[in-house]
């Protein structure tokens, strides 16, 4: 009963990190997911359509209010206008800097990847990240049929195996501790697995956000030009560097928990 447990338990964490693995290689590797789906592309330049549609009425009133004098003799409207060819400047190379933020942080985050996968592993979705951890927490010595004695778990830093085989020189587990060894085993592998899924979960939204960020760009910068809107801009910026620079930043961070636990 209790290798069933364990069976189950290890199968699960086998699928996050499997899911893991996979995740990473797809969302480090952004440009070719967005190669296979334009949809970025094609929202993009709907929403810089519209965006340029809102430049030509805001011009439209700049020039009535510089005709009229109206705002300090239309020197506000002056001020306005030469915000708004600056900005369209920018907003027609929207998904280029969105594109080029993203891209510098996906090369810090396969950096450190690199650092921690073993060369030649970086496509191998049985190894990656998860095997880098699975080394360190040495959970296959769960499984370990050598060197079992009755002392239980603290012996000679091996943790026995769940199945008590009989061998020259060893003693069978006795009913507890084979109960204490599936029991606590399968609520170890679980709990790595649920952080592997929580990884997976975190990096599979980072990249649908940054998609998102990169369809709204046009709309991020004219909200600048805009009154009441440069709030939204700011978020937009805000939401683009956090989710951006989140990857290097938690693989410098597995990295150092890697060698730590290694």
């Amino acid at each position: 009963v209790m290798n069933f447990f364990m069976w189950l338990s290890a199968r699960t964490l086998w699928i996050a990190g499997v899911l893991l693995n996979m995740t990473l290689d797809y969302t480090l590797n952004l440009n070719n997911l967005l190669t296979r789906l334009p949809v970025v592309d094609i929202g993009w330049k709907v929403l810089r359509a519209l965006a340029n549609i809102v430049f030509i009425f805001v011009a439209l009133w700049c020039g009535i209010s510089i005709t009229l004098g109206i705002g300090d003799n239309g020197k506000k409207a002056w001020g306005l206008l030469a915000q708004l060819v600056l900005v369209a400047l920018f907003m027609n190379f929207s998904l280029f800097i969105t594109k080029a933020v993203v891209d510098v942080s996906n090369v810090a985050a396969l950096h450190f990847y690199s650092l921690i996968v073993e060369p030649g592993k970086e496509k191998d979705y049985d190894g990656g990240l998860s095997e880098s951890f699975l080394y360190g927490l040495k959970l296959s010595t769960l499984y370990n049929t050598n060197d079992r004695k009755q002392s239980g778990l603290g012996a000679d830093n091996i943790i026995p195996s769940a199945v008590a085989t009989g061998g020259e020189g060893k003693t069978d587990l006795s009913f507890t501790n084979i109960i204490l060894i599936g029991a606590f085993g399968s609520l170890f592998i679980i709990v790595t697995a649920w952080v592997f899924f929580a990884a997976a979960i975190m990096f599979i939204y980072r990249a649908i956000t940054l998609m998102m960020l990169m369809i709204l760009s046009p709309l991020a910068f004219v909200g600048l030009i805009l009154p009441g809107a440069s709030g939204m801009a700011h978020q937009w910026w805000s939401k683009l560097w956090s989710q951006a620079f989140f990857a290097p930043l938690y693989l410098a961070l597995a990295y150092v928990g890697v060698k730590t636990i290694n």
